[in-house]
């Protein structure tokens, strides 16, 4: 966002013969990257960063204490699903009272794992789109239901209230259920022992086509300088590298993670169901890249949906309303579309 406001990035629109809609770019990423007529970052095969996937961390050490089955089959058939999650939950709070449900790093990051996990953006933008708030949906609601739930039950641990300083350090001491985080974490996940393995983020409805997650902010983009030469040499440079890398930055990922983290071939198989081998869909959002310029959108997102979740006293129809109006005149006049 700060590169694109000085002027400092090309539109990558503008570049001749590129293909945009091939297989091996991210289309729907590069949306969330669109505003008005410029579109500032490629994505695709070549930026498909495994480590930046956010998944669910799981005690199994906990699981066979409670005497439950981690749920490998659930969600191998398709049904793993957040009423499936909150079962067990439940379970577990008859044992040891203090072992909390889920922990996250934040706010942000939870919300949005969540959120994404539905499918829903936080804002409809794209190329020859002023964005605007779209979270004012069923999906939302479902997510917002869920995360109260969870809240008023103190079922939610962050880091600020960790007494560790931080919730995945809570996690590897045995006292959450589950966390929330990305796959580069599974190195320090990796030093509580083989007591752990992931799941992908559950789905809402168990008849969604695949599992949905949450991209980090700092997983990788290609972004071209507005002072670049030869624009024809970097349209063939986009399309021969997001082509050639195919599965290849996968598979080293992968294997960087057998040798340095991953403790069993079940964690293996429930990656694939997370980035994308087996299914596993990652989702980035406008408010990530361009939130550093624009505060307001961190403010009327993740931020909004957290007060609402916590002392709501409207509906999200209206809450989402409330924050159309606040970023209305603000996104009009940064991205106009006449």
């Amino acid at each position: 966002g700060d590169f694109a406001q000085k002027g400092f990035l090309l539109n990558v629109h503008s570049l001749p013969y590129v293909d945009y809609d091939r297989s091996y770019f991210d289309s729907r990423a590069m949306n969330q990257a669109a505003a008005g007529y410029n579109s500032y970052a490629v994505m695709g095969d070549m930026t498909h960063d495994v480590g930046a996937y956010y998944c669910l961390f799981v005690n199994t050490a906990l699981f066979e204490k409670l005497g439950l089955e981690v749920p490998y089959s659930a969600v191998e058939d398709g049904s793993w699903t957040w009423d499936m999650l909150l079962t067990l939950t439940r379970q577990a709070a008859t044992v040891d009272g203090g072992v909390l449900n889920i922990g996250a790093g934040s706010v942000s990051e939870l919300v949005s794992a969540v959120l994404k996990s539905a499918g829903q953006d936080y804002l409809k933008t794209g190329l020859g789109v002023t964005p605007e708030i779209a979270y004012g949906t069923e999906a939302t609601v479902k997510a917002v239901d869920l995360l109260r739930g969870m809240q008023h039950s103190y079922k939610i641990l962050f880091d600020q209230y960790s007494n560790t300083g931080s919730s995945l350090g809570d996690f590897r001491a045995g006292n959450l259920m589950f966390f929330a985080g990305r796959v580069s974490q599974m190195a320090e996940v990796a030093k509580m022992g083989g007591d752990w393995t992931i799941l992908p983020m559950p789905k809402f409805d168990p008849s969604a086509a695949t599992y949905q997650t949450f991209i980090s902010p700092d997983a990788p983009v290609i972004v071209i300088s507005a002072s670049t030469p030869n624009p024809e040499d970097i349209a063939y440079g986009l399309t021969a590298l997001n082509a050639a890398s195919g599965k290849y930055l996968t598979e080293a990922y992968y294997d960087d993670l057998t040798v340095n983290a991953v403790n069993n071939s079940r964690t293996l198989d429930m990656l694939d169901y997370v980035c994308g081998i087996k299914g596993g869909v990652g989702l980035t959002d406008f408010v990530y890249m361009f939130g550093a310029q624009y505060p307001e959108l961190y403010e009327n997102s993740y931020a909004a949906l957290w007060e609402h979740i916590c002392n709501g006293t409207v509906t999200v129809a209206e809450a989402a309303r409330s924050a159309q109006y606040n970023l209305n005149w603000r996104m009009q006049n940064a991205f106009p579309v006449k």
